[in-house]
């Protein structure tokens, strides 16, 4: 309960602390085997949504605050979800707007205020100490707006590269799958294949570079490289991302436009768009100097889901792959002809699909430099 002092605003605001101003709730325990998949409401970790349940423990909005794994990572639910025990959570809070919370939470480096137990975990008590200072609620409603307008349109940019993605891999189920269009066949020991068609292994029609131990590469001046883990490719940079020297060698560089395969742990594919960066170790840098980019980014994307199986029965704690897996996964290569009627129509899809990902990255980097800056009061409304 807040005293009257401590409600009482100075000016245009109030000192408090994060417990007094929006104590963190545990989450609660949800098993993958007691949810049902086949329900609406999210279930955050702290790493985001980790599946979907019929029930919710929270109410309404709330923000999930990692506890355990990504420490101190921040998300918003807009509806009632079901935080799990790796992280804590915030619902409604009197006079505030939860979604101001939300971004002020995301301005404080919470990650330094993990416990130095044996179990690293978020110290609940620690964070609650932060002195942090709240404006007025006709100023939360003003920054939340700004901040909100440019997160829609990520999100709204995002949904679009989801669509350009499923768009894709139907034109390529219909072409590799069901040989639409095709009317003469030939049977192989792999299996019946368009007349003129061909097979190949994956890894001859590209090349799979791995990445550095880039921990060995660490800057020795202010020049340096972003280095890109299974964390950047799924989010992008961000400030925690480590950092490598800018001499490495030139073909451990990611550009805009790479495809990016990590190997081990989260077996995961992308387009990458985030800028560039230094290639670290179990993530493959894939290029060929015969096959357009799509082609061989629907291939990886193809065998993805079999290569995830081997690397779920590997007996270790780290999960993955091995050359040999690519050796033995099959392509279908199309004659000359219509292949270069296949490059026609998946290349542009492909390059819009970086292009918007690139405008995701310049939207961010935005709404990331004006987020300090409303939130300190820096920049004035």
């Amino acid at each position: 309960m807040k005293s009257k002092s401590e409600l009482k605003f100075k000016k245009d605001h109030k000192i408090t602390t994060i417990g007094k101003f929006c104590p963190f709730e545990y989450g609660k325990g949800l098993p993958k085997k007691v949810r049902n998949q086949l329900g609406t409401i999210p279930v955050y970790g702290s790493n985001g949504i980790v599946g979907y349940h019929d029930v919710p423990l929270t109410k309404g909005s709330t923000i999930i605050i990692g506890r355990k794994g990504t420490i101190g990572s921040i998300h918003y639910s807009e509806i009632p979800c079901w935080p799990i025990d790796t992280s804590f959570f915030i619902t409604k809070i009197d006079g505030i707007n939860l979604k101001y919370a939300y971004y002020l939470l995301k301005n404080l480096n919470l990650k330094n205020m993990n416990s130095d137990s044996a179990v690293p975990g978020l110290n609940r008590n620690a964070s609650h100490e932060i002195q942090i200072k709240i404006p007025l609620i006709n100023k939360q409603n003003k920054i939340v707006e700004i901040l909100g307008t440019l997160d829609d349109l990520i999100k709204n940019i995002e949904l679009r590269n989801i669509v350009l993605l499923k768009y894709i891999q139907s034109i390529f189920k219909s072409w590799f799958i069901d040989f639409d269009g095709q009317t003469k066949f030939e049977d192989l020991k792999s299996g019946k294949i368009p007349k003129g068609w061909q097979t190949e292994h994956l890894d001859k029609i590209a090349v799979f570079l791995n990445g550095l131990a880039l921990q060995k590469f660490r800057p020795k001046s202010d020049l340096f490289i972003p280095v890109i883990k299974i964390r950047e490719m799924k989010n992008g940079f961000s400030k925690n991302s480590e950092k490598a020297r800018a001499d490495i060698e030139k073909k451990y560089i990611v550009n805009n436009g790479d495809v990016l395969f990590s190997w081990s742990a989260s077996l995961e594919v992308t387009l990458w768009g985030s800028g560039k960066g230094a290639l670290n170790q179990h993530i493959f840098k894939v290029t060929s100097e015969q096959y357009e980019k799509w082609f061989y980014y629907m291939w990886i994307n193809f065998h993805l889901e079999r290569f995830r199986k081997i690397a779920e029965g590997k007996a270790t704690t780290m999960g993955h792959i091995q050359k040999h897996h690519l050796s033995e996964a099959l392509v279908l290569i199309p004659t000359p002809k219509i292949l270069q009627k296949m490059n026609n129509i998946m290349n542009p899809i492909i390059e819009q699909i970086v292009q918007n990902k690139i405008f995701i990255q310049n939207l961010s980097k935005i709404r990331d430099t004006f987020l300090p800056k409303l939130i300190s009061g820096e920049m004035q409304l």
